[in-house]
């Protein structure tokens, strides 16, 4: 049998455009090989001079290995099947991506609109956070999966060895816990523990199974692992669906208009304009101002957030949504005893209004012609936490 291919087939993150080396989620120069038509799916160098289509950008991989991953048409780990992509897919030029025939992976329906961000397939086997839990992940031995896998937690506030957490399961994401290291396990013996169930005990083999360490349930109903393993506050599973939902907002590139009222933002201003998006602007005597964000806007900013934290997890925070509430990790905060990530709500119109000193935003300076500034500036007093050039993500 022929096991279906994940995303984790397609080559690693791109940052730069092999061509024109533009960064992820900017528009391709002009006269790039890369560059495609997002009328027809082919090369844009060889589109109709009357072609009106919007610019194709750089989202991290070669235009159809991602398609190529989802249909299966793969010819090894990294090795897109583009020719039979080409000769049998077809390009749709709404979702500005390649659907298999009779099969369209989106429904042209749902376009680029959204009132609310797409959160349900954020889990791992299934298990969602409950209340008062965040997801945590094991450091693993390898940058791919099976390695990297998140699993909900209460955080107990002492850390063990700096960033480290200490964790409490519920049995049910015990048991996955369980399963998953006895998958990892024969892949690094030296690193994973094992680990299994002895009626209602929990039994951790550590040192290649050389030493046997036992969980009782605690009196809150879950397991408390303490200092067993290296864990510490992540996100999400990288679950298939949210990696193609990632691309889908990449590629939208509706998400960097601003609308009457609203200014363009970004936490960092070094990637402008892929970093730049519209926000309303809160402003309120003797206070910094505060970036109001649309739900869809909100999406994009934390997909941006993400790719770049998995490339420079120490200048971009991790974030996600979890259900409707916006979840900020701090990269650095994380390790301090009795730290939580920063969970904001959506205000009573279902946008989000960044308030905190943890995430810091600039706004994006107008040019003569309507071109944007590449350079961003201070615009409240120097005392304002928003105007803080080079503070911590």
């Amino acid at each position: 049998m022929t096991t279906r291919p994940v995303a984790t087939d397609v080559t690693p993150l791109q940052p730069y455009c092999p061509d024109c080396s533009v960064g992820t989620g900017h528009a391709h120069r002009e006269g790039c090989d890369v560059a495609r038509c997002l009328a027809t799916g082919l090369q844009r160098l060889g589109h109709a001079e009357s072609c009106r289509c919007p610019q194709d950008v750089w989202a991290g991989w070669w235009p159809g290995e991602v398609e190529c991953a989802e249909f299966g048409w793969m010819l090894g780990p990294g090795l897109p099947d583009l020719n039979r992509l080409m000769t049998t897919a077809t390009w749709d030029p709404v979702t500005y991506r390649w659907t298999r025939p009779g099969n369209p992976h989106h429904d042209h329906r749902r376009r680029t609109t959204m009132s609310t961000p797409t959160t349900a397939t954020d889990s791992s086997e299934g298990i969602d956070l409950a209340a008062g839990e965040n997801w945590i992940e094991l450091v693993p031995a390898a940058y791919a999966q099976p390695h990297q896998v998140s699993f909900p937690a209460v955080i107990e506030p002492c850390r063990h060895h700096g960033l480290w957490v200490r964790p409490r399961l519920r049995r049910e994401v015990a048991e996955a816990v369980c399963e998953w290291l006895n998958l990892v396990y024969p892949l690094d013996p030296d690193w994973y523990p094992l680990a299994r169930f002895e009626d209602d005990l929990l039994v951790v083999f550590t040192g290649k199974a050389a030493h046997q360490h036992e969980i009782a349930l605690g009196e809150d109903g879950r397991y408390p692992l303490g200092e067993l393993g290296r864990w510490f506050l992540s996100a999400p599973p990288r679950t298939r669906a949210r990696f193609y939902r990632q691309l889908d907002v990449l590629r939208d590139t509706e998400r960097h208009a601003p609308r009457s009222g609203e200014t363009l933002v970004t936490c960092d201003p070094d990637n402008l304009p892929a970093s730049g998006f519209p926000a309303r602007i809160d402003t309120r005597p003797a206070a910094s101002w505060v970036p109001v964000f649309r739900p869809e806007i909100a999406e994009a900013v934390v997909v941006y957030c993400t790719i770049n934290h998995d490339k420079f997890p120490d200048d971009h925070p991790q974030v996600y949504f979890d259900g409707d509430t916006l979840v900020h990790v701090h990269q650095h905060l994380r390790a301090l005893d009795g730290y939580l990530p920063w969970r904001i709500e959506p205000d009573t119109d279902g946008n989000y209004r960044i308030d905190g000193d943890e995430w810091t935003f600039h706004t994006v300076p107008v040019k003569s012609e309507g071109n944007r500034d590449s350079h961003t500036t201070a615009t409240t007093s120097d005392d304002g936490h928003r105007t803080r050039p080079g503070s911590p993500a």
